[in-house]
């Protein structure tokens, strides 16, 4: 398990690195929804920091920071923003191995809340 709950940590850290900056810069985006986008990166962040503690809520949250951030990142390529791309693709991946580490857990006897410690 721990070799799924690492990279799901290492991807939601870069996502939310991604996200961080975008309230603070001059973008196409409205404001209020660059500041949105910048509170999920911060949301992100202790995500995976609770995920890395091995919180029990931490693998819930990185997962629905991911699915937060694909349809985002969906949006975001239909609007055909910079970088939209790369967000997706890392979202996308974020997700699938996100949900790979949910089903091994649940494999082995642990709800998504216990997935976390293990």
């Amino acid at each position: 398990m721990n070799k799924y709950r690492i990279p799901t940590a290492v991807l939601t850290i870069i996502i939310s690195l991604m996200n961080l900056p975008i309230g603070f810069g001059d973008s196409d985006i409205a404001t209020g929804l660059a500041w949105a986008i910048t509170g999920l990166g911060l949301v992100g962040l202790i995500a995976a920091t609770a995920l890395l503690r091995k919180v029990s809520w931490g693998a819930t949250a990185v997962l629905a920071v991911g699915f937060l951030n694909l349809v985002g990142g969906s949006i975001a390529v239909a609007a055909d923003l910079e970088g939209a791309a790369i967000g997706l693709g890392l979202s996308a991946l974020l997700v699938a191995v996100a949900l790979t580490y949910f089903s091994l857990a649940r494999r082995q006897g642990a709800g998504p809340a216990q997935a976390a410690s293990q």
